[in-house]
């Protein structure tokens, strides 16, 4: 589950900062590791709006299991709703109107509908808006943390970060087996029969190398030879280029 917590005010609003230098940082503890006593957000009378940029996420597995969560109480006088806005850039996601408590804090929690989200694509620009109004003159409202909760983000091929960049690197290998066997053809070495094809091509390699020796040996020009490291680099690291 990846958790996203305010990381920056982009507008202060009128809401007072507690325990805390800037609104964002007031309210960043997540619902999970609250600290009330410690910073908070405080409106009392009339009304305050605030907005801050949670921290980047990465896209999520699926657009259902996201949870927005705001944590809040009123510390003097009678129980009111706040208005909580989650936006993408400018563009407004959803409004929620959670109720909080008079007298103790309690963790307020809305079960995103899906269709809400479905077309987020900008995991570095959430941003959520804290709003509350027609407050009694000596009414106290507070607000220690807000977060949103998204699943994680896909693991392997189906994430498409590491699908481009395991396209890329296929499209590596490829380029660098048609070398390899270009220069075994050169030098002529035939493949091992029988073995896997990363297995061969670092036979055909190690094949070419032992001729490419031969060849300096009796003063012959060697060709140049385009190849990885080894068999654990085609995939998962940069290849090597050796001029034998």
């Amino acid at each position: 589950m990846q958790i996203l917590v305010p990381v920056a005010t982009l507008d202060p609003g009128e809401w007072s900062v507690n325990g805390a230098p800037t609104t964002h940082e007031a309210i960043d503890e997540g619902t999970d590791t609250p600290d009330d006593a410690g910073s908070y957000l405080q409106a009392f009378g009339g009304f305050a709006a605030g907005t801050v940029r949670l921290a980047t996420g990465e896209t999520p597995s699926s657009t259902s299991g996201w949870q927005l969560k705001v944590r809040c109480t009123i510390f003097v006088g009678t129980p009111q709703n706040m208005r909580v806005r989650l936006f993408e850039g400018a563009t407004e996601l959803l409004t929620w109107n959670p109720n909080c408590a008079v007298g103790t804090w309690n963790t307020r929690v809305l079960d995103i509908d899906p269709a809400d989200v479905a077309g987020v694509s900008d995991f570095a620009d959430l941003r959520v808006e804290l709003f509350t109004s027609d407050l009694p003159l000596f009414d106290f409202f507070r607000v220690s943390t807000v977060d949103l909760h998204l699943p994680d983000a896909p693991v392997g091929p189906d994430n498409p970060l590491v699908a481009n960049r395991l396209e890329a690197r296929l499209g590596d290998r490829a380029a660098t087996q048609r070398a390899a066997q270009q220069s075994a053809q050169l030098l002529d070495v035939p493949a091992s029969a029988g073995q896997s094809e990363t297995a061969a091509l670092e036979a055909e390699l190690q094949a070419a190398r032992s001729a490419a020796v031969h060849m300096r040996a009796s003063g012959q020009v060697a060709v140049p030879v385009i190849a990885p490291a080894s068999a654990v680099e085609l995939v998962a690291g940069p290849d090597e280029v050796l001029l034998i």
